[in-house]
């Protein structure tokens, strides 16, 4: 597609495809392997989960491709593997944007290797913040300013959920920017917190715009974020560049196994199950935290909840004095006094909400706004 060969990098184009495919023998009608130079024999024994420890992965396993286009409702050629959402984000970086050339644009506040990538590859970063003013939704015309005046800028990420804000951006921004920016930018959706928002995932749209790439993981909604796991979905000729340059396994054997376990049914039904237990904690926690005095909880649609308060590195401290780790946010830019609080169990989050009580019953002046 026209559209997106032209956003990539020529010499990336050049390179030979390597994207996800069929295995050419299915691994279980192998009987002898003897064509990647490994140690025939098991490793030492302590090793007892009996994977097959000596033996490379597949570079993308089929059978999780297969389950993660029924979890994600997509085709199967529109997924590809990557260890974590932050390799993807790189990957698409180094693949689209030239060095000394080309540009990328981010919203603050966000989080997000983005900028590191960008500044890695040698390519221009732009920042438009979000609407703090209008609860921190896209500035549609001030992304579209920077197109017009650089024809350079080839992604523009956003995150939606958004972090550290915890709000979902409008559906209707998104496409207006994809249909504005086809066969000129992608827009690169990094959705890792979107099962928390009850909001069908953006990849449902990328047949009518291909330039949409959507960022998915299961480190928030299957409990996996000490796998690393990411996937990219996307319209199969931007799975087909990213590919090229993709490290070849990216899994390893125990993450393979962990990830097959947690997306069989079973195991969907767990996250699931889990996620409305979240999601009905955020919101006794919002309703504690907002009738404290000098607090302002944001809307969320995440697994956190952004909470403007005064004295927010005091308040860390009076945390991590409690054992309970938040983080605070008020040195990144357009996120006022405030702090990011994750949701936990019922008992982690009354540890936490006592503390803040008593931070608050404290007095001093209030947060500022942001």
């Amino acid at each position: 597609m026209d559209e997106i060969t032209r956003l990539a990098r020529p010499e990336i184009l050049e390179m030979a495809a390597s994207g996800p495919g069929p295995a050419v023998q299915p691994e279980r009608d192998v009987l002898t392997r003897l064509d990647a130079n490994e140690n025939p024999y098991p490793p030492f024994p302590g090793t007892v989960d009996g994977l097959p420890h000596n033996r490379y992965p597949e570079p993308q396993p089929g059978h999780l491709l297969d389950r993660f286009a029924e979890c994600f409702g997509t085709p199967r050629e529109r997924l590809l593997i990557t260890r974590g959402v932050d390799e993807a984000m790189d990957l698409l970086v180094r693949a689209f944007c030239a060095a000394g050339r080309d540009s990328i644009l981010i919203c603050p506040p966000v989080f997000g290797r983005h900028a590191v990538s960008a500044r890695v590859q040698s390519v221009a970063i732009h920042e438009v913040p979000l609407r703090g003013d209008a609860g921190f939704e896209l500035d549609l015309d001030g992304i579209l300013d920077v197109h017009r005046s650089d024809p350079g800028l080839k992604v523009v990420f956003l995150c939606t959920p958004n972090d550290p804000t915890g709000n979902l951006a409008r559906r209707a921004d998104v496409l207006a920017l994809c249909s504005e920016l086809l066969g000129k930018a992608l827009v690169v959706a990094d959705q890792t917190y979107v099962e928390y928002s009850g909001d069908p995932p953006l990849s449902r749209d990328i047949d009518a715009h291909p330039n949409l790439v959507v960022l998915r993981t299961l480190s928030k909604e299957y409990s996996l974020a000490g796998e690393q796991v990411g996937v990219v979905v996307a319209h199969p000729e931007v799975v087909g560049i990213v590919g090229r340059i993709v490290i070849p396994r990216p899994l390893t054997q125990s993450t393979i196994a962990t990830v097959t376990a947690a997306v069989t049914p079973a195991g969907i039904e767990y996250a699931h199950a889990n996620i409305r237990r979240l999601l009905k904690e955020r919101r006794r926690v919002e309703d504690t935290l907002t009738a404290m005095p000098g607090t302002r909880v944001h809307p969320s649609d995440a697994n956190f909840l952004l909470v403007g308060v005064a004295r927010p590195q005091e308040l860390t401290q009076r945390m991590r004095r409690a054992g309970i780790r938040i983080l605070d946010c008020s040195a990144v830019p357009g996120a006022g006094d405030s702090v990011r609080i994750s949701i936990g169990t019922y008992r982690q989050n009354d540890a936490m909400l006592a503390v803040f009580e008593a931070h608050t019953a404290f007095g001093g002046p209030t947060a500022t706004s942001v």
